[in-house]
């Protein structure tokens, strides 16, 4: 029996850099989870309790509005990821449309996280306490421009791939 090896390769399913996306869906889902249960202890924590209360020493005029926007992002991600997930998982045409939506989104709300953390008025040390005690509630510059490149190619590979095209058809 002779085997052919010059065929087209078929480029359908979920496989290839379409994983890329069941990954970030999965993670953005567990990471938006995170927040929200750990929200007791944010307020709880030395972030809350020295920096966002007004009565505190350290406190620092917006911290507090940051922590709220933090959580209400992760409370609004909650369903559209999950709507994603789905879609993802039945590869419904739409997914690619909706995904490049969603995608516009963490770039912006960054990008708002950012220029709010700019506002923040005092001494540079005291920012950088609140810096190393916040983690991941604050965004670096670095952090920022990463976000906005990769959604850029992520966005550019579901508007051009051929994969993309042939899977989500449903």
């Amino acid at each position: 029996m002779k085997e052919n090896y010059n065929q087209e390769p078929t480029y359908i399913g979920l496989s290839g850099w379409l994983i890329l996306f069941w990954v970030y869906l999965i993670i953005g889902i567990l990471s938006s989870i995170f927040i929200l249960f750990s929200i007791q202890n944010i307020y709880n924590s030395d972030l809350y309790l020295n920096f966002a209360l007004a009565e505190s020493v350290s406190y620092i005029n917006g911290v507090k509005e940051i922590i709220i926007a933090n959580i209400i992002y992760a409370i609004l991600s909650i369903p559209l990821l999950l709507y994603l997930f789905v879609a993802f998982r039945k590869k419904l045409a739409i997914f690619p449309k909706h995904m490049s939506i969603y995608l516009v989104l963490p770039p912006i709300a960054s990008l708002v996280l950012y220029f709010m953390q700019a506002s923040l008025k005092a001494s540079p040390q005291l920012l950088n306490n609140l810096y190393e005690t916040g983690g991941t509630l604050f965004v670096s510059m670095g952090n920022l421009t990463g976000g906005i490149l990769a959604s850029i190619i992520l966005i550019l590979y579901l508007r051009t791939s051929k994969r993309a095209k042939n899977t989500f058809i449903n």
